[in-house]
This record gives C-alpha cells, structure tokens and sequence, in this order.
C-alpha cells in the first residue's frame, strides 16, 4: 500500500478527509424523530503537524446534507466541497450515504445496524481517491433507563487510489482497503447530556489500532454541544486526538456550527491525525417533523390552584420527561400508564412553553398548540392557563 504518512506534504489529505468526516458523519448518539435538509457555507483552517515547517492551509467550504430519523432508524446523505485558498492544500469533494435500522427499539435489548459509503477526491498537490463501505453493528443492553451498555462491531472495505507526479512524469498507486474489530461502550444519559466511555480493538492492512474514547454530547434545550477525547495506540506510536463541536440555532431555520480538534487516525484508508477548525453557516431548506400525537395537557381545579396535566402517547420508548418555564426548564419524569406518559403539574395564570424529552431527544408534537422557537430556535408547545 502507499503509505501517506510518510510523506511530509500528505498532511492535507488526512485533514481534509478530516473535516468532511466531522461536518458529514451522522451523530452517533440516539437520534431525534426528525430530521431537515440544510445549505451549509462555511470556511475552515488545516494545520500542518507539529514540528513540520510546512505553512497551514484555508478552505472555503460548500455542502447540502439530507438527514431524516425515528426510533426505529433513518437515512442520510451529504455532499461537500472544499476550495483551496492557497497552493498548498488541494480542493476537494466528498459523498457520504447511509442508513441505520434498529431492531427492538426501547426494549430491554436493541439490535442496531449502521451502513456508511463515503466517498473522497483530493487534488494537486497529491491527486487522492477514496472509495468505502463500512458496517457498524451494535447490540445494546439497557441496564436502566439511565445506563445502556453497547457491544460495538466495525467492519470495512474500500480502495484508493494516489497519483505523484514530478514534472512531466506521473506515478500511480492503487490499493485495496480493509479492516474490522470493535469493543464495548458505557453510555449513561444525564439530565442534560449523554457521556459515553467506550474501548475498542481496529485491525486492518495497515496494523493494529487500539483505542480508548471519552465522549459527551448534549440532549437538553439551548446550543448543541459535543466534546471528545481519544487515546490512540497505532501502529506509529501513541496518539491523543478529540475536538468540540458547537451547533447555535440563530432562529428562521439558521444555525451556525464551530468545530476544532485533532481528526482521528483512520486504520481503512492508513491516514494519520490532522488537526483542523472551521465555522459552517447552515440554512435549513425544510424540515421533517414528528408524526401526530394524542392531546398534550388538559387543566385541572384543585384546592391549591390549577394542575396541568400533561399527556403523551409514545409506546416503546423507555423514559419521557417534560420540561418547560414552570419547572424552571429541568425535566420533570413521568409516568408510564400502558403506553401513555403523564404527569400532574402545579402551573399559574399565564402562558407557558414547554416540550418533551423521549429517551433523552427534544420533541414537540406538529399538532402541539402555539408551537414556537424559543432564543435558540427549539421549538415549544404553549399553554395557556387562566
């Protein structure tokens, strides 16, 4: 196989790949019953590693990305590109298509499925193709409504191609991809956040990976967040790599997206970390809501005052919490009754806008009264009491 990482001026192909992993892959946390199709614009800096003398790269970026989900799986799709400012790093393109199915979702015991092809091509300097396929099952266990255990599986195929020249003269190097393990992870769903502990074990053409990941993401209302470190034993040597990624809803289905790390190591395609960062402004062109649902909340008299009484209809799922301006925004559990979810509430005159929280995800009816975006563009139900 050509081995990219010993080349001084290869660098920019792991950082683009990169960034359009980190701008394209679908979150790997438990999904939202929705999903959109969004314009993104961005622009973003590859940084040359260090001790190396070779100056960083800019890119302006381009992309349109298509995702839609519910418990039971989803699809997704994206395009990207991006444009060299300069000579040292080449424009590129990337596609990525999937989907994920889930077998038995919200019981005890899940059975999921992750199919992704991706698709790279880095130009001049150093002309790059990557074509692969990879599969991610997954079986998780859950220990309570809080705790999931998962036994994570990782199998792909694939091959590149890298095209040197040297004035007039031109070399080319072809090469099959593959590579397989996997390892456990410890996912425990907080009141406003999913941590995740997990270990795993990667072989492939280019040797043994081993890796040890620490991740929080973000499951409550305002800006979504996610925050990653990972403890690499390559074939190479040791590596530390992780980044955060910061998503603001500026309202009017915009939202604008900073990420910044150091990119992982990719036993498939043999590329070592990059570090990179970059800022995308996103446009949601449409967005796929929630199925219909049941009543939300019906008013009660009671010595005390008004009593709402909230009300939802999900069966199969494991946990349902609401939260709203009277409960100072911190969830409030509810009770499973065949299926239907309530809770009794104390509320005062006024309005209120408040939403669910099913299995840890933001969601709020179509058929909600006075749906609303709040000042980070989540949208609310209102209610209204005398």
């Amino acid at each position: 196989m050509c081995d990219l990482s010993s080349r001084s001026g290869s660098w920019p192909i792991a950082a683009a790949i990169g960034l359009a992993v980190a701008l394209l892959a679908p979150t790997s946390a438990a999904h939202g019953q929705a999903g959109d199709a969004r314009l993104e614009i961005g622009a973003a800096r590859a940084f040359a590693p260090t001790g190396s003398d070779v100056l960083a790269s800019t890119y302006l970026t381009i992309g349109l990305r298509v995702d839609r989900w519910t418990r039971h799986g989803g699809v997704f799709a994206g395009v990207l590109g991006g444009i060299s400012s300069d000579s040292v790093g080449g424009d590129w393109g990337s596609l990525v298509i999937g989907g994920e199915a889930i077998l038995g979702a919200s019981a005890p015991v899940e059975l999921a499925l992750m199919v992704t092809g991706y698709g790279f091509r880095v130009g001049e300097p150093f002309t790059y193709t990557a074509l692969t396929g990879q599969a991610n099952p997954e079986l998780r266990f859950k220990v309570s409504p809080d705790v999931t255990l998962v036994l994570q599986g990782e199998a792909g195929v694939g091959e590149t191609t890298v095209e040197l020249r040297r004035g007039d003269l031109s070399r080319i190097f072809e090469s099959d991809l593959w590579h397989y393990g996997g390892g456990p992870e410890l996912r425990v769903y907080l009141s406003r956040a999913l941590a995740s502990l997990g270990a795993g074990i990667l072989r492939s053409d280019a040797g043994t990976y081993r890796r040890g990941v620490l991740r929080v993401v973000s499951n409550g209302s305002g800006p979504a967040w996610e925050a990653s470190i990972k403890v690499w034993d390559t074939p190479l040597g040791m590596e530390t790599t992780g980044g955060l990624s910061i998503t603001i809803p500026l309202g009017g289905g915009w939202l604008t997206q900073a990420i910044g790390g150091r990119t992982d190591p990719d036993p498939l395609i043999d590329t070592q970390p990059g570090a990179q960062g970059g800022v995308v402004l996103a446009r949601k062109l449409v967005t796929f809501g929630p199925g219909p649902s049941s009543e939300l909340v019906t008013l009660e008299e009671d010595p005390v005052g008004t009593v709402a009484r909230f009300m939802l209809d999900s069966p199969g799922v494991t946990r349902v919490q609401v939260m709203g301006d009277f409960s100072s925004w911190e969830p409030v559990e509810m009770r499973n009754e065949g299926g239907h979810w309530v809770v009794e509430i104390p509320v005062e005159s006024g309005a209120h806008h408040f939403g669910f929280l099913v299995d840890g995800e933001w969601f709020v009816p179509e058929t909600a009264t006075g749906r609303v975006s709040d000042e980070w563009g989540r949208v609310n139900a209102t209610l209204l009491v005398p």
